[in-house]
């Protein structure tokens, strides 16, 4: 079950957003299928959006925990009145060190965690 814990405020290029466990104890589901996941109601309040968009909906994004959500890049528009399900599968990628290649992994100024999408952020 998920209490208001679990939701986290960030600050995005798209403005305030909120993530879902982000911080805290992982959540997780074991079995796969829209009825076991995450079920969220967002009810759209157009007098709270960002002064820049004339579009009423949602800007959705899955990331991993940790990286930086590139929501102008890999978000998904989600208009009010619309049911939407997500399905999702992780990929995990390790760098080997030498001699299997010349990749390291690096330690980033503003990110507690090497991704290749914090690496494009702070560069």
């Amino acid at each position: 079950m998920c209490t208001d814990g679990d939701f986290s405020m960030i600050e995005t290029e798209m403005g305030s957003c909120i993530q879902f466990n982000a911080e805290g104890e992982l959540k997780s589901v074991e079995t796969e299928g829209s009825v076991f996941g995450l079920k969220l109601y967002l009810f759209a309040q157009q007098s709270d959006y960002a002064s820049f968009t004339t579009i009423s909906g949602f800007t959705v994004l899955m990331h991993e925990r940790g990286e930086f959500p590139d929501m102008l890049g890999l978000g998904l528009q989600v208009s009010p009145g619309e049911s939407v399900h997500i399905a999702m599968k992780q990929r995990r990628l390790s760098n080997l060190p030498p001699p299997h290649g010349q990749c390291k992994e690096r330690t980033l100024k503003y990110f507690p965690k090497y991704t290749k999408l914090n690496c494009d952020a702070e560069c």
